[in-house]
């Protein structure tokens, strides 16, 4: 029996020991690496809070590729292990071929930009901040990947100097690791110093000039390292997390010094939340030379709909397996993905009441005779409504073609009939669901869709979930949860997240803008006949993305530098999901396509699907931004779909 629910423990951090964290990581996770090209530049890794980057980073540290290795049998970690080794960091011979460097940028280097110093100032005291904690983090892992002792083994680990004329002269290379070690903590020691004296601190100059750069990423590669005459490893990865914490000055500085350096094997990883807003709405960038092209997990995974379902198939089934086993079907195939027998007589009243309208509706047409007449319900009351609410539809559909034919009263071709049929089937479900106020969102599949291709936010919903599962099976020992119930649990998820926005987020017009958004939606979805299969975002021009961009910077119309604050605040905490240079139409005009969050299309009663959209001038997005809420917090919103006591 699980005595933990190990999916309260959302981030990496939260694990001290290397095996528990290997244990509960999806290999699935590194799917966006390329082989071919995820060593030898500089790579920018983003996403929203809870996206993963800080886990992905830490699996190439020393510690977890040792432990990867001496773990390769453990059925939890095999995968792993497999997955490191396409990627090159491990070898078949259980080798470890990257010496990985981790250093978090959660420091006090935005003190620096307060102190009132000039601006060459600032840069050496920030680059030799940076450059000091590089080269510790450099040697700790030489020594963790020769298992040696930090900072005594350093005497064995010898630094050379790089072929590089712009090198320092106050680096002591070529020099022993114990020599460097002494620099660095010396040097940091020096900025403390410079910043603690404040404005007054300018005479500490002289003890970190030479550092506006970081050539110290030259003396940490692979090839000037060396322990017993070969270098520790084959490469050098050197990985910048929380790079969100600097300043945006300070931002744009550290990666544009990376860009000028071109050394190959750094990665920065920094949440959307701390881009500018012209960042966040301009469209997708392109390669450069020096840069790969950066990566926003959620936007990957929303490319990839397959592959963020396995990566949850994956951490889900490790985390909610019994201690010291594993089970490839703990969590997911206890979740009901039907609504089974529950309040059976309901569901039959339902599929009776569906089928009545199709018939009553056109059984009389003789073209439709046939068609209706070998409709089957199938063995589950809901889908068979469901089924039958899709084939009303598609009549619905076909009498408003205005197509003439030679004889209207001749059958239809039914196998090209019911063809055209399973595209409707998902808004039919969601329509069934509203009308008769049944439950709408159980299953895995459904909660993949609700994470909205975030991990922690997957995490948070499976965490409720899972409470459940462990009760249950203290009571009658079946995990099982039932769609009622997942439905319940899930729709109190949607409202305190809801919640959490508006308590956490301070962003002017940010609630109206959501409320009209969805009130839009809702009624483009309803539309008689549902041509639209459901609407959940809107989309804006290239023209008018361009408009916003500008605007975010240049500030010259109030109401839309308002609206770019709106839009990149959501895109930031993954309220909105931005789907930039979306083609439409022959000619292939580009769009920037909007889709709501999914557990928030739970929380205002919309469909979860993704596809449906509708393009929106920046003037009537200014109106959803202006007019007045049509609810005043979750007491005000009713949920179209209630579910079953």
């Amino acid at each position: 029996m699980q005595s933990r629910n190990l999916f309260r423990v959302r981030t990496a951090e939260h694990f001290v020991e290397d095996d528990g964290f290997l244990r509960l990581f999806g290999p699935t996770a590194l799917d966006f690496f390329d082989p071919d090209d995820m060593w030898g530049r500089t790579r920018i890794i983003r996403s929203a809070r809870g996206g993963g980057k800080t886990s992905i980073l830490r699996i190439f540290s020393p510690r977890s590729l040792l432990a990867v290795a001496a773990l390769s049998k453990d059925p939890k970690v095999a995968p792993i292990f497999e997955k490191l080794c396409s990627l090159g960091a491990l070898g078949s011979d259980r080798s470890v071929k990257v010496m990985g460097v981790m250093l978090s940028m959660f420091s006090n280097y935005p003190i620096i930009e307060q102190l009132g110093l000039d601006k060459r100032m600032q840069d050496a005291l920030f680059f030799s901040m940076v450059a000091s904690k590089i080269a510790i983090a450099a040697l700790r892992s030489a020594c963790e990947l020769k298992r040696l002792e930090f900072p005594a083994g350093l005497g064995d680990i010898l630094v050379g100097r790089p072929d590089d004329p712009n090198i320092p002269a106050a680096i002591p290379v070529p020099c022993s690791g114990k020599d460097l070690y002494e620099w660095a903590s010396k040097t940091e020691r020096r900025v403390h110093d410079t910043i603690e004296g404040g404005a007054g601190g300018e005479k500490g100059y002289a003890g970190i000039a030479g550092h506006e750069t970081l050539a110290i990423l030259r003396v940490v590669q692979s090839s000037n390292m060396r322990h017993e005459g070969a270098p520790v490893a084959p490469r050098t990865l050197v990985m910048l997390d929380d790079v969100d914490k600097l300043t945006s000055s300070q931002r744009a500085n550290l990666s544009q010094t990376l860009a000028d350096l071109r050394v190959p094997g750094v990665w920065m990883a920094e949440r959307l939340e701390a881009l500018r807003a012209d960042e966040l709405l301009a469209p997708n960038g392109t390669r450069g030379r020096e840069y790969a092209q950066p990566v926003t997990l959620e936007r990957f995974w929303r490319r990839n709909p397959s592959k963020f379902k396995s990566l949850l198939r994956e951490i889900s089934d490790k985390r909610a397996a019994p201690p010291g086993e594993y089970d490839g079907n703990a969590f997911s195939a206890n979740l009901d993905d039907s609504l089974g027998q529950d309040s059976k007589g309901v569901w039959d009243d339902i599929l009776h009441e569906q089928r009545s309208r199709v018939t009553e509706r056109f059984g009389k047409m003789l073209k439709y005779r046939e068609l209706i007449g070998g409709m089957d319900d199938g063995p589950d009351p809901v889908a068979g409504a469901v089924k039958w609410k899709s084939l009303e539809l598609a009549i619905t559909r076909e009498n408003k073609t205005g197509q003439t034919r030679l004889n209207e009263d001749m059958p239809l071709d039914r196998g090209q009939f019911l063809a055209a049929m399973p595209p409707l089937r998902v808004v039919s479900r969601y329509l069934v669901a509203t009308k008769y106020k049944i439950p709408y969102c159980y299953g895995f599949d459904d909660l993949c869709t609700l994470s909205s291709s975030n991990v922690q936010q997957f995490l948070g919903l499976a965490s409720g979930l899972f409470d459940d599962m462990m009760a249950a099976k203290m009571l009658d020992g079946d995990r099982r949860i039932t769609a009622v119930r997942q439905d319940k649990k899930l729709r109190t998820a949607a409202d305190e997240r809801w919640e959490e926005i508006v308590q956490t987020i301070d962003c002017p017009g940010l609630e109206r803008f959501l409320d009209n958004m969805a009130e839009f939606c809702t009624a483009q979805t309803l539309l008689p006949g549902a041509p639209y299969l459901g609407v959940t975002g809107i989309a804006i021009s290239a023209h008018d993305q361009r408009v916003l961009q500008q605007q975010s910077t240049k500030g010259t119309n109030p109401r839309y530098v308002a609206l770019a604050n709106v839009l990149s605040t959501c895109f930031g905490h993954n309220i909105l999901e931005p789907n930039p240079d979306f083609k439409q139409g022959q000619r292939g005009s580009k769009h920037l396509v909007v889709y709501m969050n999914r557990l928030l299309c739970l929380r205002y009663g919309l469909p979860l699907q993704y596809g449906g959209w509708r393009e929106k001038t920046l003037e009537t997005l200014c109106g959803f931004m202006e007019r007045g809420r049509r609810t005043a917090g979750k007491e005000g919103v009713p949920h179209p779909l209630e579910a079953a006591a």
